[in-house]
């Protein structure tokens, strides 16, 4: 297992230029098989990209700038990425590396609007791809409240109805906030909530093939309903909306769940930060 250690020039991934990297990992991995395991982009805290030194070192994800913003409270991150890119494989891999007790996950579909006021015929054609189709607002205010120390509940969605169901799920504070969802990094009142923002990058065609599984075989739809709605508005949202958020992600994590070297330093960061007690369940007042 590697280590993070002092770093000094690096490579920025994101603009070609040299800057200096605060900290690095070292590892037993080839520079190769690094930049394979996934891609940082200039952050705000300086965290610039995988190093060309030879030794295979990349930046920290979480330097001092940003340690010192999310001291005395919990870390929010964002996971996004294209429908079937595997981000809700990674941030359960985080959750199970950091460990359950320290996160709170929300994913951003269960704040779907709820369409019961509509015959079922009209529910299956409201583009559920658009910003629109998400009570953000209702997230924001959550997160806002979990930040602050509060327990939510936050909504339970029937995505065989398309209506929320009369459950909700209790949400409790905790050090390390957890939200995934295809358009997390769209909405700006939302994404500047983030400390952190990763973005899982997986072939359409995988991408395809996994959205094709889940609904017909979680979501009791037919194939042919799952492929008119991809060319529909899966596929045209997506161009619109969820490649270009991708310019927002500190980091660019390839091949989604199966990136195991990624997950793991994500999640050594975390787990770093709750060691040395930087995290709280609640902001400080």
């Amino acid at each position: 297992m590697g280590r993070w250690r002092d770093g000094g020039d690096g490579d920025r991934s994101g603009d070609g230029g040299r800057g200096v990297c605060p900290r690095r990992w070292d590892g037993a991995l080839e520079p190769d098989a690094l930049r394979s395991a996934l891609v940082w982009f200039g952050a705000p805290d300086g965290a610039h990209g995988i190093d060309d030194d030879g030794r295979g070192g990349i930046s920290d994800p979480i330097g001092e700038e940003r340690r010192e913003r999310v001291s005395g409270r919990p870390i929010i991150i964002g996971v996004a990425g294209g429908t079937g890119s595997g981000k809700t494989t990674v941030a359960m891999r985080i959750l199970e590396r950091v460990g359950a007790e320290h996160v709170a996950y929300i994913p951003h579909d269960a704040y779907y609007r709820d369409l019961s006021h509509l015959p079922p015929e009209e529910r299956t054609q409201v583009n559920f791809d658009h910003p629109d189709s998400l009570e953000t607002e209702l997230l924001i205010e959550h997160l806002r409240r979990l930040r602050a120390g509060e327990p939510v509940e936050i909504p339970v969605y029937d995505f065989t109805t398309h209506t929320r169901t009369d459950r909700t799920r209790r949400v409790d504070p905790a050090p390390v906030i957890l939200v995934e969802g295809i358009l997390v990094f769209v909405e700006p009142a939302l994404r500047e909530m983030f400390d952190v923002k990763l973005f899982v990058d997986t072939d359409a065609d995988i991408r395809l093939i996994r959205r094709l599984q889940r609904d017909v075989q979680e979501r009791g739809r037919t194939f042919e309903s799952v492929i008119e709605q991809y060319l529909r508005t899966v596929r045209p949202m997506h161009l619109e909306f969820v490649e270009p958020s991708k310019r927002y992600a500190d980091v660019i994590i390839p091949e989604g769940g199966f990136n195991e070297v990624a997950i793991e330093m994500v999640a050594a960061r975390i787990r770093g930060l709750l060691d040395q007690g930087t995290l709280s369940r609640q902001e400080e007042t």
